[in-house]
Formats: C-alpha cells, structure tokens, sequence
C-alpha cells in the first residue's frame, strides 16, 4: 500500500471509527472504486455522501466540486468533505466542508426532525 493510500486509510478509519461511535450507527467503508464502477464516497450507512481526505494542502474547492459530482451519482441529495485538520489525529478535531446547496438539505432535514420532536 502507498504511503498515500495508508494516509487515506487512516483517515477514512478515523472518520468512520468516530461518526460510529457518537451516533450509534454501523458505518461501513465500500469496497474500492473499480469494483463499484463509479465513486459515491468514502463511508456507507448514513443518507449521506462522505468525502474523506487526508493531504497536506487543501483543496477545498476542488474537493467540493468532487463531492457535488458523488452526490449526483448517489441516492442522496448532500454530502460533506471531512478533511484531517494538521496536528489532529483524532476524529473530532478533523474539519467539514460543504457547499451552501449541499447545506440546504442538512438544515431542512434537521428542521424537519425538530418539529417532529417539539409535537410529540
């Protein structure tokens, strides 16, 4: 395995480690791309897209734009970028990015949850 790819492990372990511990759900890591055919994202199990990097240099732009990409090709209408803050190892100290359209269906979901909550 790649010095990149390791990192990438790393991180995409970290991530799903995390998110399965705080929100009780099984988080899976889908097989490689090639055997998909097509690239929905790093992490399975949330109706969401996940976009898990791991580089020196940030490329937010260029992420975000990969990741509006999968979310077209998903089932699912949003998605985010979860990307290694420097010097963090663990999963909370690691960033989220997103577009604002990719942000609009996060916040109505949540919207849509708390008025359910408030009329039990």
């Amino acid at each position: 395995m790649s010095y990149a790819s390791r990192k990438g492990y790393v991180a995409e372990a970290t991530v799903k480690e995390y998110l399965s511990d705080r929100l009780g759900e099984r988080l899976t890591r889908p097989r490689t791309t090639s055997r998909r055919g097509v690239d929905t994202g790093d992490l399975e199990g949330l109706p969401m897209v996940f976009s898990v990097k791991n580089r020196a240099r940030l490329s937010l732009a260029e992420w975000v734009d990969e990741l509006e990409a999968m979310v077209g090709r998903s089932p699912w209408e949003t998605g985010v970028v979860v990307h290694k803050r420097p010097a963090r190892a663990t999963g909370a100290g690691y960033y989220v990015t997103t577009s604002l359209g990719l942000l609009v269906p996060l916040v109505a979901a949540y919207r849509c949850l708390n008025a359910q909550a408030i009329h039990r």
